[in-house]
């Protein structure tokens, strides 16, 4: 029994050992560093918090939907955890849990684009919801493209996984900024550069986003 799981009118709640979101985390990213945190297994996490993966699905839009209130109730959670991610998925009308063509889906889990320079500079790595938009190719911070997949396996990343039984996990580097199947560094890329003054670089769909939806 988790010595952190306590029941209560509105069903388990966990009181302890929940890792505080990150402003713009993804909540499958999230949810798979709160597995870690739990020391369960992501599905025993999922069950406690009547969450499954279903083909056709994508877990970010549906724990952002009306999900998402029953979800900070039951981890004790602040009212404004994912609320960056909430008003991303809400821009895209993306609020419901069916997979969206604006959103990177693979198979039953959320899909993700990476910058290497900010897992490599992040102190905690996880994955950002603006990595998960289909339309959304660079990273402002450091002014680089999106990596796709991993560089030496070429596998997707996706989330949420259970990192402790991922490849990473087995070989004894469970953490968010290495590939979970092979267990390569992600931040060791070398970042694209580019200049996104340059025209032409960056889409008008995506000079969208960058004004109006995300400031940086």
């Amino acid at each position: 029994m988790n010595p952190a799981l306590q029941t209560s009118r509105a069903g388990a709640v966990l009181r302890h050992g929940v890792p505080v979101p990150l402003t713009c985390e993804a909540p499958s990213s999230w949810m798979s560093r709160l597995a870690m945190a739990q020391g369960h297994p992501l599905k025993e996490i999922m069950t406690v918090l009547q969450f499954g993966l279903r083909q056709g699905w994508d877990p970010d839009a549906e724990l952002l939907g009306a999900r998402l209130p029953q979800l900070l109730q039951q981890c004790c959670l602040n009212r404004s955890a994912f609320s960056y991610a909430a008003q991303s998925m809400s821009l895209l009308n993306c609020s419901g849990p069916s997979a969206s063509p604006a959103l990177l889906t693979w198979r039953d889990r959320s899909r993700f684009r990476y910058c290497p320079a900010c897992l490599a500079t992040s102190p905690i790595s996880c994955f950002d919801i603006r990595w998960h938009i289909a339309d959304w190719r660079h990273c402002l911070r450091h002014s680089c493209l999106l990596e796709d997949r991993c560089r030496k396996c070429n596998a997707c990343i996706t989330y949420p996984v259970d990192m402790e039984q991922s490849g990473a996990g087995q070989s004894g580097h469970a953490s968010q900024r290495r590939c979970q199947r092979c267990s390569a560094d992600l931040a060791a890329v070398r970042p694209a550069y580019v200049d996104l003054l340059r025209p032409g670089v960056v889409t008008q769909v995506e000079l969208y986003r960058m004004h109006r939806c995300w400031p940086f």
